[in-house]
């Protein structure tokens, strides 16, 4: 996916959300799904410090956004268009959280080139096929489907390795 964001760099079609989403509101859900102990609240006031940052450093960067990448935020914070990066394929938009986390987070807005490069990355990580989430029957929340490893054989375990 990494290298059809670069294809079509600078030249996408959009994809319009039916809503726009509130980046603050995207944040805060990706922030409180990273947090291990739902218990704790005194991070509540860290994460929603860490969203308003992030929400502001993503507005103050909505017309480089736009340009090259087609994602469209308005200056109230929301965001209302992503690029279609795989024609006839739409992303899974219960990873749109973590997408612009990604995107307040792990991108160096400083240098262009590693900027453009890592927006591309965090774009091909969002369109790209992942695992479903399912519920969790033990009621833990979300868990990703994951496949189990084979059994080894005991005897290659027992075997010491030759040297």
């Amino acid at each position: 996916m990494y290298q059809q964001v670069l294809r079509r760099f600078a030249h996408f079609n959009a994809i319009q959300l039916s809503e726009p989403a509130p980046l603050s509101e995207l944040l805060m859900l990706a922030l409180k799904e990273e947090n291990l102990d739902p218990e704790c609240h005194e991070n509540n006031d860290l994460i929603e410090k860490i969203a308003e940052m992030n929400t502001e450093l993503l507005k103050q960067k909505m017309e480089m956004l736009e340009e090259y990448f087609c994602i469209n935020i308005d200056k109230h914070g929301n965001l209302s268009r992503l690029p279609v990066v795989l024609d006839q394929y739409t992303p899974d938009i219960d990873r749109l959280p973590e997408f612009v986390l990604c995107l307040g987070n792990d991108v160096d807005w400083e240098d262009e080139k590693n900027c453009f490069q890592s927006v591309s990355a965090a774009l091909g990580n969002f369109y790209a096929m992942h695992p479903p989430m399912l519920p969790n029957p033990s009621g833990d929340g979300l868990q990703f489907y994951k496949k189990r490893k084979p059994l080894s054989n005991l005897e290659d375990e027992e075997k010491p390795l030759m040297t």
